[in-house]
């Protein structure tokens, strides 16, 4: 539960902990054993997608669980989607986002600004 705000934590009904014990399989050169043991409880069947912000293991971790991976800005897009927020505001938490993790100008940010090109009207 490690960076998840006081708040997400108050809407959440409940949580369900899954060991990972066989993760070793699945780390690379660039997935790591956090990311390694996701991929375990994924290929087991206990979770149906990854959310991540490694940007350097996409690739990597595509190969692994193809679409099934996705990074965690869509998180705002599918916010948009739904009419919880707008594009613009969406795009300002994008811009929050990259200047306190530091993606400003890498391809994190330029991946994660792609989800917003497909036409999204303001809400």
């Amino acid at each position: 539960m490690v960076g998840l705000q006081p708040e997400v934590l108050e809407n959440i009904d409940s949580v369900r902990v899954l060991n990972a014990s066989d993760y070793q399989r699945f780390m690379t050169s660039r997935i790591d054993s956090g990311e390694a043991s996701c991929l375990e409880i994924i290929d087991g069947g206990g979770c149906d997608y990854l959310l991540t912000d490694d940007f350097r293991a996409l690739g990597e971790i595509e190969k692994q669980i193809g679409d099934a991976v996705l990074l965690s800005p869509i998180i705002l897009k599918v916010l948009v989607m739904r009419g919880i927020i707008g594009k613009s505001e969406a795009l300002a938490k994008l811009g929050e986002i990259a200047r306190k993790r530091d993606w400003l100008g890498r391809p994190i940010y330029r991946y994660a600004m792609r989800y917003f090109d497909c036409g999204l009207s303001d809400s």
